[in-house]
């Protein structure tokens, strides 16, 4: 199964930018921005407990089954 990374999805949908989300996470600007841009590859487990933390959501939240993406874009 394959997983799209949704934080760019949560950062619109709360009407955040990535300079508030790097300043509840404790992440820099660029690492945030970095992890928003398209391809996506490799994340560390620190970096998915600081976004968890920060923002208030699972790794689930995170990592979406790409077709439950499909399904809610209907």
């Amino acid at each position: 199964m394959e997983y799209t990374f949704s934080l760019p999805r949560i950062i619109k949908d709360r009407g955040l930018t990535q300079s508030h989300v790097a300043e509840l996470t404790g992440m820099s600007k660029n690492g945030v921005s970095n992890l928003c841009r398209a391809g996506l590859v490799q994340i560390r487990v620190d970096t998915i407990s600081k976004l968890c933390a920060g923002l208030g959501v699972t790794p689930a939240d995170l990592f979406v089954p790409i077709a439950a993406d499909w399904e809610r874009a209907k």
